[in-house]
């Protein structure tokens, strides 16, 4: 069996605690004919001097001036790839040491274009969830539009180089907002075949201060992070006339029960901000009028959050009930 080039993929930002973990998941594979290209997003803390510690010719290091965010810097490092092949690995995460063989093995048995795995979710150093994906293409695909959710984890993913060279990289509307790697991956599923397998290849960690930091209500781009998902899955479909409002109440749902609290307070918070000022959401919206993107849903939330805003609790609590 020849081996390919696999060009490896690492944005990096204050990553110090985990980053040598990462790297050495990367150079230490099963699977040898491997670059490992990082560039650091101006890290402020002692991430660049770790990575510079690491005598491994297989290792390029980039450097922006300044943080430019994910979405620059994966973009840049997608540029910089000379792999056949190109494999994610995100900086606090890291691999199994067969990642690499496994998911080349399958993707010529199975002659697909893109390949995902099974991912071990860490809190801590603890496993707290296993996470195993339709496998299929076509199982992929329904799962996505009777679950609304995308069932293939980047962090996870191998994918041949063509995939990139035709559809280029992330989709800079998604800056800074979230999930442009899902649109990506909704560009490349009309186009190419994907594959899950069940083998765990990789080691998420779920930082629960992140979480924290989510549901910062002071923070302007909150209502962005929600919806950006939401957004992606209406740009894929908006042609196949997907139910968006549907995965809107889905993705209030996830957002309730991971910070296990009310529907309708979780609504105010973010739409209440969206009524003090957030400029930015109005400018993403834009974009989208030609689109579905939930809009009459959005807006019906919209006032609802209104009343909220003006009322509180109690008038919504009544509201509610007059209109059971």
């Amino acid at each position: 069996m020849s081996m390919p080039l696999i060009s490896v993929i690492m944005p990096v930002y204050n990553a110090e605690e985990f980053i040598e973990q990462a790297i050495f998941s990367i150079l230490n594979q099963t699977y040898k004919n491997i670059e490992l290209i990082i560039c650091d997003d101006g890290s402020s803390d002692n991430t660049i001097v770790k990575i510079l510690n690491i005598d491994d010719n297989r290792i390029r290091l980039y450097k922006n001036e300044n943080n430019k965010g994910n979405l620059f810097t994966t973009n840049k490092l997608l540029s910089y790839c000379q792999g056949e092949y190109i494999a994610i690995q995100d900086a606090d995460d890291y691999s199994e040491l067969n990642r690499i063989e496994i998911q080349m093995k399958y993707i010529v048995e199975k002659n697909v274009d893109l390949i995902g795995g099974a991912v071990n979710v860490l809190r801590e150093k603890t496993i707290i969830d296993v996470i195993k994906n339709p496998q299929k293409h076509h199982e992929i695909i329904y799962y996505m539009k009777n679950k609304n959710k995308f069932p293939v984890i980047w962090g996870s993913v191998l994918f041949k180089k063509i995939i990139y060279t035709n559809l280029g990289g992330f989709n800079t509307l998604f800056d800074k907002k979230g999930a442009a790697d899902i649109e990506w991956m909704l560009r490349a599923i009309k186009k190419y075949k994907f594959y899950n397998i069940n083998d765990i290849i990789y080691n998420y960690r779920q930082h629960v201060q992140s979480f924290t930091k989510a549901l910062d209500t002071n923070d302007p781009n909150l209502i962005l992070r929600l919806f950006a998902e939401d957004i992606a899955i209406d740009m894929y479909s908006k042609e196949d006339k997907y139910p968006a409002d549907i995965f809107f109440h889905e993705r209030l749902k996830y957002y309730s029960n991971l910070f296990e609290i009310d529907k309708s307070r979780l609504l105010s918070i973010y739409f209440s901000k969206l009524i003090l000022g957030n400029i930015n959401y109005f400018l993403f919206l834009k974009k989208l009028l030609l689109l579905k993107a939930c809009f009459k849903q959005k807006i019906k939330y919209l006032g609802m959050a209104t009343i909220f805003y003006i009322g509180g609790f109690q008038l919504l609590e009544l509201i509610k009930r007059k209109i059971r």
